[in-house]
């Protein structure tokens, strides 16, 4: 069946078809988007296509209610705690699944799962409430190869949570390896994070970059 060509007074969804106005964008030549009226009162410039595909059957108010609806099922809805947590497991899933997602290579292509039972949030969100979980803490795996799991997470302030990441260099002093961040807080770290930070850059032996205070300290390659 042949998809119309004139939409004006057609209903898609949300929408009704009310008008036509031209559009251009920079040297490009004018194109003709629909002028839509959706349900809620709000009106916009659709382009035709995707009315008649069925992308697009309101202004962005159905995606709105719907986010509602499943915050309110899984009782996400009630306080900012709750929001919150329910954010950070869609981030998980995001991270994991998504390869057009920022963090793709530091999860997805490295192999980084979410186990089974974390695919729905009621479990998640059980597991986080009765292991501590607050609005300032962040979830973090404990072994940063493993996967998001209840024996392999645990909610941590940001900067633990920042230094355990595989992006993060590990810098290798007094037989153990920290982050700069870690190292910078060690109690044998004598010197301003922006100081230490110098010092390895220049390639100092980090424990000499760590111990040695300000002015003092000899310069190694």
């Amino acid at each position: 069946m042949r998809k119309p060509t004139n939409l004006f007074g057609l209903h898609f969804g949300r929408l009704t078809v009310i008008g036509k106005e031209p559009q251009r964008k920079e040297n490009k030549p004018y194109k003709f988007f629909w002028l839509c009226l959706c349900e809620c009162g709000t009106t916009k410039l659709i382009d035709g296509k995707y009315l008649r595909n069925g992308d697009t059957q309101s202004c962005g108010c159905r995606k709105i209610d719907s986010t509602k609806m499943r915050f309110t099922k899984h009782g996400a809805k009630k306080g900012r705690k709750a929001s919150r947590l329910y954010s950070t497991w869609q981030n998980m899933l995001t991270r994991c699944r998504n390869k057009n997602s920022g963090c793709s290579q530091h999860y997805l292509q490295r192999g980084i799962s979410v186990t089974e039972e974390w695919e729905k949030f009621i479990p998640f969100r059980d597991w986080a409430v009765s292991n501590g979980y607050t609005d300032d803490l962040e979830i973090d795996r404990i072994d940063n190869n493993g996967p998001y799991s209840p024996e392999n997470c645990r909610w941590v302030i940001h900067a633990i949570n920042v230094a355990n990441r595989n992006c993060v260099p590990q810098i290798s002093a007094f037989g153990e390896k920290k982050s700069r961040a870690e190292w910078h807080r060690d109690y044998r770290c004598v010197v301003p994070y922006t100081t230490l930070v110098d010092r390895l850059n220049h390639e100092w032996i980090a424990e000499w970059a760590i111990s040695t205070p300000s002015r003092m300290g000899p310069h190694a390659k």
